[in-house]
Parts: C-alpha cells; structure tokens; sequence
C-alpha cells in the first residue's frame, strides 16, 4: 500500500541533498510533530497556523501552567493529518523542558521526548533514536 502522506525525509539541520528517507513511519511521524512544536507559528508561508514554538514558554519569567502548554501542544499535534489523537505532558526540570507525546497516528501508536534546554537546545527521543532538532 503506498503511503498516502508522501515519505519523511531528515533535513534536520540542513537540506539532506541525498534526500534520504525516513524507513521507520513512526519516528517520522514523531520528527514531523517535534518540528511544529519548535517551529514559530506561522513560519510555513503556505500554512499560517503551522508551529507552536515550545522554546517561548522557556525561561523563570514564564508562569504559563505546564498544564495548558500541553494543551496547546496536543491541539498542534492533532493539526498533523497523521495524529487521530495526542496527549501530552510538560514538565520543567531545572530550565530544561521535557514534553512526552503520546500519538494516536495512521501509523500506529508513536511515543516520543522532546528535551529543551536553556539554550534552546532540542533533542527529540523516540524508541532507541536520538536526535538533535535545529
């Protein structure tokens, strides 16, 4: 059956001009849902709605409850036409973010961390996969 979503492929810190796709559906899925929460909104010219940008929600002076990020960030996952349905869960350690997605997808149950530093530093964990997020 041909994926009707079209193929994910890397590019996480540059073009990948080998366009290497990504072979394991869920780990996409999960990249492409980590790419709108770190995204501005409005940053795609052709969506105006796409990206959450979880970076903003960074820093002491930011009182916004960990409860309604996650809210926000489960309506921005939903907005994938993969994700049926998403539960997230915020968490502030120290000033990193930890964002734990859980995925109801067309491509089955996706479970994944998104890891924010101080610095903006974002590393997405899906299974036994790690990666660094421009």
């Amino acid at each position: 059956m041909a994926d009707v979503f079209g193929i994910d492929l890397m590019g996480l810190t540059d073009l990948d001009w080998e366009f290497t796709p990504v072979t394991n559906p869920r780990l996409g899925c999960a990249i492409a849902v980590g790419r709108r929460w770190i995204s501005p909104n409005g940053s795609l010219f052709y969506s105006k709605t796409y990206g959450k940008n979880v970076r903003q929600y960074l820093g002491a002076a930011n009182t916004v409850p960990a409860g309604l990020i996650a809210t926000e960030l489960e309506i921005e996952a939903e907005k994938d036409e993969r994700v049926f349905k998403a539960t997230v869960q915020v968490e502030r350690v120290g000033s990193e973010m930890r964002v734990q997605g859980l995925l109801e997808a067309t491509v089955g149950v996706v479970e994944f961390t998104l890891r924010v530093d101080e610095l903006g530093k974002t590393t997405l964990s899906s299974g036994e996969t790690t990666l660094t997020l421009p």
